[in-house]
């Protein structure tokens, strides 16, 4: 075997990794450019599996629109409006997620690293 033949598109396998994490639980709205959760997912998700698959859905758009003006992050009051859970308990959630490497934050915005992804994966099996 030859080293050329160990070559990857990153962007395809994060696309991936995104899509089979995501693809239960969200849908993308690209005309309001929002991301929705199905119904029946939303009563089936702990607050933290919340969370991180919206971030994760964020983390998507880039795959789904063309377009610079989608934040790849967001405040913990856009997190609880978009997982219809209590503002506080967001924040407090988000906090054990910093403290456990599955999100990071900048200023006042969370997000997921690339390097997350996998772990984030394993996160989502566990019974929580």
């Amino acid at each position: 075997m030859a080293l050329k033949d160990l070559t990857i598109d990153q962007g395809q396998m994060l696309e991936e990794l995104i899509e089979s994490s995501v693809s239960s639980y969200i849908r993308y709205d690209i005309n309001q450019k929002a991301v929705i959760f199905l119904p029946e997912a939303l009563r089936n998700l702990s607050v933290q599996k919340k969370i991180l698959i919206y971030l994760l859905a964020l983390r998507g758009w880039p795959y789904v629109i063309e377009s610079t003006d989608i934040s790849q992050e967001a405040q913990p009051k856009d997190i609880a409006k978009a997982i219809t859970e209590n503002g506080s308990t967001v924040r407090n959630n988000l906090q054990s997620l910093l403290k456990d490497g599955l999100i990071l934050k900048s200023a006042t915005k969370y997000s997921i690293s690339q390097i997350a992804i996998t772990r984030i994966e394993d996160f989502m099996r566990e019974e929580r």
